[in-house]
């Protein structure tokens, strides 16, 4: 097989594999069964989900090394074929995310919320996936676009590019902010306020306390280096009581003591960064070392997560009550559901069981 075709067969392979893995978990995703089905159905949907990143890795890095339409032309590569070419590709790539994106959200309404930061877990990765987009649109134009702009166009026209590349992946990431706030309201006061208490006793200043209006989820999330922000579900303020919710934030403001959103960012860049040097420096690297390197970071990045996790579960635990006040209030969260051997490495939360398990031992010891 030629080049062309073979890159053509992968792109289409990557494209087939995608919207057929959206199928796939739509048909395993749980529904209203025993418990031992739902949770066969729900370890089925998590090893297709970490499929799944592979696959868009895997898309990305051909995007970038190899663009679709550079082969296919095999003359002087046009600005209108290569304009389409990444039009077609963004599109199809955008709507993918959006339609697991709109499966998650379907997921957690259907379980409340299976497991603790599923949801907001996948949200948070579709909308980092719509953030290298944006980084591929200028990675497009500065490697591809650029170059075959005449030299006799003016440099203003060039840096009119560069600008518009820029202000197009500030305003699409607005964009996606925009979206993802168009649920989140204030917080009551007394939510608000309970929340700032908790806060306090682990010296942390939040920024802003929301409450994300998604009915029959049941979750929480932290963001935020600079500005840090904490969000609730309706469901959640609604079904908990108050010393449950103090448990819950207390691990959230935990993340935040420990700064684990820091430490999460510096691992992520340096697996990209060695990731990248090792491409570029050894292009001679067979292409499944390299796959086996991105198997290996992800699997690097689910454990320090999952050390995170017990971590911020033992650093709440002490300041707010000891480990069962926490595992009480873990059990009426979700759904226990346990991992195998296995599939646990392959997870970046715990399963409920397991940290319940972990907090009264600490407890006791």
């Amino acid at each position: 097989m030629s080049s062309v075709g073979i890159i053509v067969a992968l792109k289409i392979g990557y494209l087939l594999l995608a919207w057929g893995l959206l199928g796939i978990i739509y048909w395993l995703a749980p529904r209203a069964e025993a418990e031992r089905s739902l949770e066969k159905r729900f370890r089925a949907l998590m090893l297709f989900r970490t499929v799944n990143i592979l696959s868009i890795i895997g898309y990305v890095f051909f995007e970038v090394r190899w663009p679709l339409w550079l082969w296919l032309t095999q003359t002087q590569p046009l600005l209108t074929a290569f304009f389409w070419g990444d039009l077609v590709n963004f599109s199809l790539l955008i709507g993918y995310l959006t339609g697991m994106l709109f499966l998650t959200y379907w997921h957690d309404r259907k379980t409340k919320g299976i497991v603790s930061g599923f949801g907001s877990y996948l949200m948070q990765y579709g909308y980092f996936w719509v953030f290298v987009i944006n980084i591929l649109v200028v990675l497009r134009l500065d490697y591809y676009y650029l170059p075959l702009m005449p030299p006799s166009l003016a440099a203003g026209y060039r840096w009119a590019l560069e600008v518009g590349a820029v202000g197009l992946l500030i305003g699409l990431q607005l964009i996606a902010h925009l979206l993802r706030g168009l649920k989140m309201v204030p917080a009551d006061p007394e939510v608000e306020r309970l929340v700032r208490e908790v806060a306090a006793q682990f010296n942390v200043r939040v920024s802003r306390v929301k409450i994300w209006r998604l009915e029959k989820v049941i979750n929480a999330f932290a963001t935020g280096i600079f500005f840090k922000k904490i969000y609730l579900t309706e469901a959640m303020v609604n079904s908990l009581t108050p010393d449950d919710l103090k448990m819950i934030v207390g691990h959230e403001c935990a993340h935040f003591k420990r700064k684990h959103l820091e430490w999460r960012a510096v691992c992520i860049a340096g697996l990209v960064i060695l990731g990248s040097f090792l491409a570029e420096t050894r292009p001679d690297l067979p292409l499944l070392f390299l796959i086996l390197y991105l198997a290996l970071a992800l699997i690097v990045y689910k454990m320090v997560a999952r050390f995170q996790e017990y971590e911020a579960d033992r650093v709440a635990a002490l300041k707010l009550g000891g480990g069962r006040k926490m595992a009480a209030a873990l059990a009426r969260l979700s759904v226990p559901v346990k991992f195998g051997k296995i599939f646990k490495w392959l997870v970046g939360h715990p399963d409920i069981d397991t940290r319940i398990k972990r907090l009264i031992l600490a407890d006791q010891g």
